[in-house]
């Protein structure tokens, strides 16, 4: 018996889930055991016609399966499908909580809740779940999108989405920052050693535009985290 409940179609307990998953596929894997069974015929080990044995009185983590099983890096490997088991859940899940982002911003984050659990349970039920060669229940694909379509419905508005565009924005600007250090740097140096050399030439050296040379001389590093240093600093190209 596991110690901690592993809930299929909560947003809260997706990290646990998806270890469920990557155990349940090493388990398959190394039992030899039939990935398409459903569970749906299996012996109650709580009924009175059958006798039971236990052999071990404590409760499992998870990780406990970790000294007997190799699991995969991923419970999806190779942008392919987890097709059968519990990683139709993890593969509805994932697929679905992408979809809602952009579904919400295309009714401007005016849906209402309901219906927007409706629309996301269409797409899951009718477009992701026929992907499968053994389709989950409608019941599990309607708990899916009910869970995918409150959090996002309560979690995902205007200003979150405002939030998120502008920390992306930043990151950006500094990873082009710091691409732009790296060259600005080589070039001095490469000027440095070779004063005769022109802006054309260093260009047509390292296959940059000339006038990116010319910002590498104007460049002056940032010497604090301060996210404003980067906005007036010259383009890299």
């Amino acid at each position: 018996m596991i110690r901690n409940k592993v809930y299929k179609n909560r947003n809260d307990t997706i990290k646990s889930f998806r270890l469920l998953c990557a155990i349940e596929k090493a388990l398959i894997k190394k039992l030899k055991a039939d990935p398409q069974y459903t569970n749906l015929m299996s012996k109650n080990p709580i009924h009175d016609e059958w006798v039971r044995y236990d052999f071990n009185i404590w409760q499992y983590d998870l990780y406990d399966f970790f000294d007997y099983l190799e699991l995969p890096k991923f419970a999806i490997e190779e942008n392919t499908l987890f097709e059968f088991g519990l990683g139709r859940n993890c593969t509805v899940f994932d697929e679905l909580r992408h979809i809602a982002y952009s579904k919400i911003k295309e009714f401007s984050f005016e849906i209402d809740q309901d219906l927007f659990i409706n629309h996301l349970f269409d797409i899951a039920y009718n477009r992701l779940n026929l992907l499968f060669p053994i389709p989950l229940s409608e019941k599990e694909v309607f708990g899916i999108a009910k869970s995918v379509g409150r959090w996002t419905h309560s979690h995902f508005d205007k200003t979150v989405f405002k939030a998120i565009q502008s920390a992306r924005g930043k990151k950006s600007g500094i990873k082009r920052l710091e691409k732009a250090s790296t060259l600005y740097k080589e070039i001095k140096e490469i000027k440095l050693k070779n004063p005769h050399l022109s802006n054309r030439n260093i260009a047509e050296i390292l296959k940059v535009n000339e006038k990116t040379v010319r910002n590498a001389f104007k460049y002056i590093e940032p010497t604090t985290d301060d996210s404003e240093l980067f906005e007036d600093q010259p383009e890299l190209f």
